[in-house]
């Protein structure tokens, strides 16, 4: 079929870039008649991806016009737009659980909506897609367990389901070898030619353009450097001006980074002990003088002989120093156990409680409240209430590692998806247990779940503290890889890492430190989202500084949000949880708010394995 006088798409004046950057492209105008191959080249950052997403009608343009055979986009519905052009784009993942017949079908819902059932037309078009395409012996296989070049087909193949007259492809060659090149070749002239298409290709292979392609437009810039015929366009003067030299040697001086300042390093340290004196100064006793506390600890330690201590001696000694421990170290380990989780799952949104541990801790002491087994078993509650709290979430967690896992690999996708399930089952039998609980005892059950340091003894310090100075040791040990796997995902195993041992590391180290805090001290949440995010902002990424300023960090956020609490309602104890709560739900807000906040960073899910 020959190419008509009318342009399919016309575009005039268009200017178009991202919120808060400069315009990417600026004054471009094209023509694309049906039946031709129009070709975009030019070098990275001219504005040839920006071109095709706004044509595509992902980008809104700031200015100028598209029109598509005659009719401005801005007049079409989603719709309608998309009957008359298919976008394939080359950044996207094949991480769809359906075949890949069902992900080409996904071409035919501009025709079906989203309630019409396929006809033997939509069937058709689908086959005949499948088929162009070389696909129909993969028509049955999940689409995540295609490779990089097939998935790339089987986009083109939804493409032509969608039977647009125009098909705009960004990058197509990318991923196929030589043979499936020519192939595609064949394809797109097919496509023009005979069933006059109109084709949009963006392209860095510029000997597949001069091959194929009718036209093509050099882009330089964001502004059209030249325009014609490709062998003209793609001239050496051309390709010169337009694509800049890379320099071989920078002549001016490479001003090194900055460390950050040793203050500045030191100051969540300082933070840290002026906040435990405070908490340890709460209280309606304040607290005693300084001779007293050595002598009361010269005693404790077996240095000086026995005494009868004051009063306000025992309420340091007894309530206080506990309370202020415990606060550092619960802080430490959620805080550690959230940086872990959050370097494993490639996602600053990821805390431990994902994986199930809150719902299993939480279940556990609730059982241990609400039923009478700890007199069953003949074990005091304080005893009994952190044992079945850390039993519950070291078996959940167990669990959902399980369903995550097959053939010796662990996705995160799997875990993610598991934790969520299991944490839903975990939350139903808590409430089931609250439901038959006993009214006088429903609210100390309802202050563990929302988290508290009050009312903690000696009983409770050295699980946390040693279970928290040994995680810290294992998640520094695991810093450097636990680096590479942060930033490269599956590739780091192409370094030499060895990525399934580091996640089941991290993931176990993670769980044991978020479940020693959640048995002894309720559910805390948010601290392990907020101490990381804030240890990053000052001191960077690397995982060897990152986690202990993180554990200090933690440490300073839940002492202090323990006194908030203690001076908010001092007639009672306010949970420690709720402060967190509230600080932490403002932090995650102010975090979405930002232009580089979580909402731009990787997904978790790329580097999962199958």
């Amino acid at each position: 079929m020959a190419k008509t006088d009318q342009p399919l798409i016309e575009v005039s004046g268009l200017r178009a870039g991202y919120p808060g950057q400069a315009p990417v492209i600026n004054g471009i105008n094209l023509r694309l008649q049906g039946g031709e191959i129009l070709g975009v080249a030019g070098p990275n950052g001219a504005g040839k991806s920006t071109l095709i997403k706004c044509l595509g009608g992902l980008i809104q343009p700031d200015a100028g016009t598209v029109t598509i055979q005659g009719t401005p986009t801005g007049e079409l519905s989603h719709q309608a737009r998309a009957k008359q052009i298919a976008t394939v784009l080359h950044d996207q993942t094949p991480d769809s659980p359906c075949s890949v017949r069902e992900y080409v079908g996904h071409g035919r819902y501009p025709h079906t909506g989203a309630f019409k059932k396929f006809c033997q037309e939509d069937k058709e078009a689908i086959q005949k897609a499948l088929e162009d395409c070389a696909l129909p012996t993969l028509s049955e296989r999940p689409v995540a367990e295609l490779s990089a070049g097939e998935f790339q087909r089987a986009m083109l193949a939804q493409a032509l389901a969608q039977n647009t007259p125009a098909i705009l492809l960004d990058e197509p060659t990318t991923h196929l070898d030589l043979r499936h090149v020519e192939f595609l070749s064949r394809l797109l002239r097919h496509l023009a030619k005979e069933r006059g298409k109109a084709i949009l290709l963006v392209l860095h292979d510029l000997h597949f353009a001069k091959g194929l392609c009718d036209r093509v437009i050099l882009l330089r810039q964001g502004t059209i450097h030249a325009e014609g015929d490709p062998t003209t366009v793609l001239s050496a003067g051309n390709l010169q001006s337009a694509y800049p030299d890379i320099p071989k040697h920078q002549e001016t001086a490479i001003t090194p980074p900055q460390p950050a300042r040793k203050w500045l390093a030191a100051l969540p340290s300082v933070a840290l002990c002026l906040a435990v004196i405070l908490s340890l100064r709460t209280g309606e006793m304040g607290i005693p003088p300084a001779k007293e506390i050595f002598a009361l600890l010269a005693w404790k330690l077996g240095l000086a002989d026995p005494a009868l201590p004051s009063p306000l001696q025992t309420i340091f000694w007894e309530l206080r120093l506990p309370r202020a421990l415990l606060g550092i170290f619960v802080g430490a380990n959620i805080a550690v156990a959230g940086a872990l989780m959050q370097g494993y799952f490639r996602n600053p949104l990821a805390e431990p409680y994902v994986t199930g541990v809150s719902a299993g801790a939480a279940c556990g002491a609730v059982l241990i409240l609400t039923t009478g087994l700890s007199s069953l078993l003949a074990l005091p509650q304080a005893f009994a209430l952190p044992i079945a709290a850390f039993l519950g979430a070291i078996l959940s967690t167990y669990a959902i590692f399980r369903i995550s896992t097959w053939h010796g690999k662990t996705s995160t996708r799997k875990l993610l998806l598991g934790g969520i399930a299991i944490g839903g089952i975990l939350q139903a039998v808590t409430i089931g247990l609250l439901l038959q609980a006993d009214p006088h005892n429903m609210q100390n059950v309802i202050s563990w779940l929302m988290g508290s340091l009050a009312y903690r003894s000696w009983e409770h310090v050295p699980a946390v503290m040693a279970g928290g100075l040994a995680g810290l040791v294992i998640a520094l040990i695991l810093s450097r890889p636990l680096d590479l796997l942060a930033t490269e995902g599956e590739n780091a195993l192409t370094l030499g890492v060895p990525v399934q041992t580091v996640r089941r590391s991290l993931l176990a180290t993670a769980s044991f430190l978020a479940a020693t805090s959640v048995a002894s001290c309720g559910i805390i949440a948010f601290v392990g989202l907020m101490a990381p995010h804030i240890t990053r902002m000052l001191f960077g990424s690397r995982h060897s500084i990152l986690l202990p300023q993180t554990a200090i960090l933690g440490a300073l956020l839940l002492t202090m949000a323990d006194i908030l609490a203690r001076i908010l309602l001092p007639s009672q104890e306010m949970p420690v949880g709720i402060i967190t709560g509230v600080i932490g739900a403002i932090f995650l807000l102010f975090l979405l708010s930002q232009g580089n906040g979580p909402a731009k960073t990787k997904k978790a899910n790329s580097s999962a394995s199958p």
